[in-house]
C-alpha cells in the first residue's frame, strides 16, 4: 500500500453574514472564493504521516474505511499536478 499522509487546511472565508456556510459543499465554497460574491484563502497548517495502524480510525473520522486506499492505489500512482504558487 502506498503510505498515507494527513494534510489539514484552514479555509478562511468572508461573506455575508446571513449565509449558513454549514451545509454548503467545499467544492461551491471554492467556486463562490474563485468566482463568485465571497473572498477567502486557505493555508496549509499540518502535514503528517498517517502510521498504518492509525489509518482506519483516521478513515472512519472522516466518513470513509481504510479499503478507499486499497481500491485507489493505482490513482496514487499516477503523476499530481503541481499546486498553485
Amino acid at each position: 500500500m502506498t503510505a498515507i499522509a494527513k494534510t489539514t487546511i484552514r479555509l478562511t472565508i468572508l461573506h455575508e453574514a446571513d449565509l449558513d456556510l454549514s451545509c454548503r459543499p467545499l467544492r461551491n465554497l471554492a467556486h463562490e472564493i474563485d468566482e463568485g460574491g465571497m473572498l477567502g484563502s486557505h493555508a496549509i497548517v499540518a502535514v503528517g504521516a498517517v502510521p498504518p495502524a492509525a489509518l482506519a480510525a483516521e478513515c472512519e473520522e472522516l466518513g470513509g474505511t481504510a479499503g478507499f486506499f486499497d481500491a485507489a492505489d493505482d490513482a496514487f500512482d499516477a503523476p499530481q499536478p503541481e499546486p498553485p504558487a
